[in-house]
């Protein structure tokens, strides 16, 4: 499977060496079956990588020491869906502009699409550890038919102008965690029985994270999103209207939504209409006079106040 994408340093690296067979002392999960591991020493962090190239799969255990707060940038090669396993600390993803994507805490998992182009992962001081698994996007598409809200998201994502997606997070129990040790302590050399194992780990964490989401539509915040996801460009979308249809009050909307993907309605709908409006007016060519009502804005003084916020705040 090829590259899914490469870490960009901004500062100079003070030292970078093969460590597959001598892993650091402070190394927590040593990936037994892994045939990379780089050490990358920086003035104010390390990261140990470990990686396990088998298609459809692409295995990265990524261990980082930090000795202060550090934003690493990393380049998505080409659209790539990841399975991301939190297993320690916390990061929080933004698009290259700066934009919130996530933020995934220790014991967390969830399912992101993206498509080539440059993220940030925003680390604060400690250690941070994650199991990310890269999975072929033809074999996840072969497959999504067995996994209703995961082929949903796919195909939804198809139709979005924006670089990326991101699936709700979802808690990592006993069973999840016994998963993901049988794939990072495995130790046979057999490439038939760990293709097998990878797979079947694999296969069973999707149907987890799938039956754990369909779960979960009927919960408010889940249906307000799916609500904003599909309308964000109606011009009369308010506060007023959200509690019409969902019968809750503004606070109960605004807490439920925000404890559950940490950023405010508000914010989320209003990325969502200046995404697409870039997109329309860099992409596609489009003048802001024709862009401005398409994206759900009333006037276009408004509208150009916003816009030039948004681009000059990420620019």
């Amino acid at each position: 499977m090829k590259k899914a994408y490469n870490l960009l340093f901004e500062r100079e690296i003070k030292s970078f060496k093969n460590v597959l067979n001598q892993l650091p002392t402070w190394c927590r999960y040593p990936l037994s079956a892994a045939k990379e591991a780089t050490l990358y020493e920086l003035s104010y962090v390390k990261i140990l990588t470990q990686q396990l190239n088998l298609r459809p799969f692409l295995i990265d255990l990524v261990e980082q020491k930090a000795s202060a707060p550090f934003i690493l940038n990393f380049e998505v090669l080409e659209s790539q869906v990841f399975f991301y396993f939190m297993l320690e600390g916390e990061i929080k993803f933004t698009d290259q502009n700066g934009i919130f994507i996530s933020n995934i805490k220790a014991n967390n998992f969830y399912i992101s699409y993206s498509r080539p182009g440059i993220f940030n992962a925003n680390v604060e001081k400690g250690d941070h550890i994650a199991l990310i698994v890269s999975i072929d996007t033809e074999w996840i598409y072969s497959i999504s038919s067995e996994f209703e809200v995961l082929k949903k998201f796919l195909d939804e994502f198809i139709n979005l102008s924006q670089n990326y997606a991101v699936m709700p997070l979802c808690r990592m129990d006993k069973q999840v965690h016994r998963w993901l040790r049988e794939i990072y302590t495995f130790t046979r050399t057999n490439k038939g029985a760990l293709d097998g194992l990878l797979r079947l780990y694999i296969s069973l964490a999707l149907e987890y994270y799938n039956k754990t989401l369909k779960e979960r539509e009927g919960m408010m915040a889940y249906r307000l999103k799916k609500y904003l996801d599909e309308h964000y460009c109606d011009i009369d979308l308010d506060y007023i209207k959200l509690t019409k249809i969902f019968y809750a009050t503004e606070r109960t909307l605004r807490n439920q939504f925000k404890a559950e993907f940490h950023i405010t309605i508000h914010n989320y709908y209003t990325n969502l209409r200046l995404e697409k409006a870039r997109y329309m007016i860099t992409d596609l060519g489009m003048q802001i006079k024709d862009v401005y009502m398409e994206v759900g804005y009333k006037d276009e003084s408004s509208f150009r106040y916003a816009y030039n916020k948004f681009i000059n705040k990420y620019s």
